[in-house]
């Protein structure tokens, strides 16, 4: 007998998808999550994921580019503000120690040892035009 799932007024959304896969990424590692556990985890089918996601590293990359994202304008917001540069120095190293510590999810998927499929997403997202 299959286990009942999500009822129709739960759709599955995007949102969801993400910030599951982040606390299984984060907690078992990549490489030990598969689409049918993200699935089982979510209470839906596994098919449902597909419809927002074409396979489990497209779901990896969503993360990783929105996580640098969101370090980046951290980062951006102190380079435009500070002038003293020890003092810009100093603020950008802890900002990294500050999110790493409140957005630890975040931080272990972002930092995640790379694989040799990942590394043109992750240059890609790295490398970047800095503001003048």
């Amino acid at each position: 007998m299959m286990s009942p799932r999500k009822s129709a007024g739960k759709e599955l959304s995007r949102e969801m998808v993400l910030t599951e896969a982040r606390n299984l990424f984060a907690t078992l590692g990549y490489s030990n999550v598969s689409m049918r556990q993200l699935a089982k985890s979510l209470d839906c089918s596994h098919g449902a994921i597909y419809y927002h996601f074409k396979n489990k590293a497209e779901i990896y990359y969503s993360l990783v580019k929105t996580d640098f994202s969101v370090l980046n304008h951290l980062i951006d917001d102190i380079i435009m503000s500070e002038n003293d540069p020890s003092q810009k120095i100093e603020k950008i190293l802890l900002c990294f120690i500050e999110f790493g510590l409140t957005q630890q999810n975040h931080y272990s998927i972002m930092f995640y040892p790379r694989k040799k499929k990942f590394s043109s997403c992750f240059n890609s997202i790295l490398i970047k035009p800095m503001k003048s």
